[in-house]
């Protein structure tokens, strides 16, 4: 008879712990969804690195807490975001980067499809001139660009004091994701010098003679143009990019 009471004691903990392991969650995934764009006052991509590391939305969920946590959507290399999977909810959005810093938008009520953009003022505008890149003989390219101030607020109008040339051989290039091998960083007057010019910079080349690194005739490549002043707004050392270019090298 114990060892029938203790068989049966066996087989109800199994069921119990075989119940415990299939229990459902009973909470419901978000279904909302959330996008825009972040623009200039010209309605001109704000153009950013892949993911937070220079352009974010900050986002406090005000429907569940008067007291949320923050947290951060990512914005895409072109200015746009978009969260397929978003609670339902009363949000504060606010864009942070490189740009005058805004109040945002407040009382957003996320439902079903919403749609939300942003206009920025940000430190500077780079875009690419007429012949945007001129691949050279000796493994280099020559970007040509203009950089023109984003902001008429003189508390915001500080010196450019950085220029780089951006390259990659993912269409993903930028800050976050380029080879310094291959980057020229201008600084000081010659930075200056691109402030309301037509400016060109070239890339560099590295490694010996029989190891050379340099763009390959053939490869495809991906270039940006980044630049910024000693202010870079919410977010340490966001650039102010040019929209990402393709480069095939001859």
């Amino acid at each position: 008879m114990k060892y029938k009471v203790l068989a049966y004691s066996f087989l109800l903990a199994g069921l119990f712990l075989m119940s415990a392991c299939t229990k459902v969650d009973n909470y419901t995934e978000p279904e909302g969804k959330i996008s825009g764009r972040i623009v200039d006052r010209e309605g001109r991509p704000v153009y950013a690195n892949t993911g937070n590391s220079s352009v974010r939305i900050k986002m406090l969920d005000y429907g569940y807490s008067s007291n949320p946590m923050e947290y951060y959507l990512n914005v895409a290399l072109n200015g746009t975001y978009v969260n397929n999977k978003i609670f339902a909810s009363t949000y504060t959005m606010i864009p942070q980067g490189p740009f005058v810093p805004v109040a945002g938008q407040q009382n957003v009520k996320v439902s079903g499809d919403t749609k939300v953009d942003f206009t920025v003022e940000p430190f500077f505008v780079v875009e690419w001139g007429e012949q945007a890149l001129v691949p050279n003989n000796n493994g280099t390219v020559t970007a040509n660009v203009r950089v023109t101030r984003g902001t008429d607020n003189p508390s915001y109008q500080q010196n450019l004091n950085q220029v780089l040339l951006f390259i990659s051989t993912t269409e993903y290039v930028g800050s976050n994701n380029y080879d310094q091998r291959l980057t020229p960083v201008l600084t000081g007057a010659t930075a200056e010098a691109f402030l309301n010019n037509n400016a060109s910079i070239t890339s560099v080349t590295a490694g010996t003679a029989t190891n050379k690194v340099e763009l390959k005739s053939g490869y495809t490549y991906y270039v940006r143009v980044g630049v910024r002043s000693a202010m870079n707004g919410e977010i340490p050392q966001a650039y102010n990019f040019s929209e990402v270019k393709k480069l095939v090298m001859p």
